[in-house]
């Protein structure tokens, strides 16, 4: 089912698919703060291949990242993690960008401002109320960058 929100911004379109890539490679398991502790001992001990991190890095547009591995919950930036099925997609030649993907972006309202206008806002839009931007959270969206119920 699909909803009327805003959809995905086309420039996004790569990291959307780097982000697809991964999603898809293997059934994934989530575990946030608030799971048991067995839980999340469970993702600590995991192969780093196999569990990621959601953790807030606060990047511009890009706030939210997924991390190869598993990081200690430090109260402040660590949101959750992901067990899978299949191991990391991607190669590890050792750079940074190899070792997390973008979960989301924070940009202008595809709705009432796409050209990131302030002129154009719209007060009763049902995606951003009128403030001219929203956070698309990729996992909010299927294949085709369509928004999901």
């Amino acid at each position: 089912m699909t909803s009327d929100g805003a959809p995905l911004p086309e420039s996004m379109r790569g990291k959307f698919e780097q982000y697809q890539t991964w999603s898809s490679a293997g059934e994934v398991q989530e575990i946030g703060l608030e799971d048991s502790e067995e839980d999340i001992q469970k993702a600590r001990e995991s192969d780093p291949d196999y569990v990621a991190t959601l953790k807030y890095l606060g990047l511009d547009a890009h706030p939210m990242w997924i991390m190869r591995g598993f990081e200690e919950p430090d109260g402040d930036t660590v949101e959750r993690w992901y067990l899978s099925s299949a191991p990391w997609p991607f190669q590890q030649t050792g750079t940074v960008s190899e070792r997390m993907i973008q979960a989301d972006y924070l940009g202008p309202c595809t709705l009432c401002n796409p050209e990131g206008d302030e002129a154009s806002l719209d007060d009763e839009c049902p995606e951003c109320e009128g403030d001219g931007s929203t956070q698309y959270w990729f996992e909010d969206f299927d294949e085709n960058m369509v928004r999901v119920d």
